[in-house]
Formats: C-alpha cells, sequence, structure tokens
C-alpha cells in the first residue's frame, strides 16, 4: 500500500471515529432526555458537521469498476 492510500485510510478512520464519537453524543442526549434547547442544538450541530465532513472525504473515493 502506497503512502497516498494509507493517508486516506487513516483519515476515513478519523472521520469515521469522529462521526462515531458525536453520534453517541447525540444519542446520549435522547436517551437523557435533552432534546431541546442550547445543548441539544450544539450537540445536533457537531454531529451534523461529522456526518457531512465524513460524505464530503467520501465523495472523493474512486469507486470499484
Amino acid at each position: 500500500m502506497d503512502k497516498v492510500n494509507r493517508e486516506k485510510q487513516f483519515r476515513a478512520y478519523e472521520l469515521l471515529r469522529k462521526l462515531d464519537m458525536q453520534t453517541t453524543a447525540t444519542m446520549n442526549q435522547v436517551a437523557y432526555g435533552h432534546i431541546s434547547g442550547a445543548e441539544w442544538d450544539y450537540v445536533c450541530g457537531q454531529h451534523r458537521k461529522a456526518f457531512e465532513d465524513w460524505m464530503a472525504f467520501a465523495a472523493t473515493i474512486d469507486k470499484p469498476d
């Protein structure tokens, strides 16, 4: 595996880990009934950003033939 592929693989790992962490934070808010207010808005915004970052990266991945 060349350096470019390793870097892309690591970037994918980082972005997926961040998305997973943000999903967990969001679900914790739901589990505890904290689904309104400034904290909810912040958590949802962070989750949305993590998802958008992942989707932007995923769009750069070459599709198999």
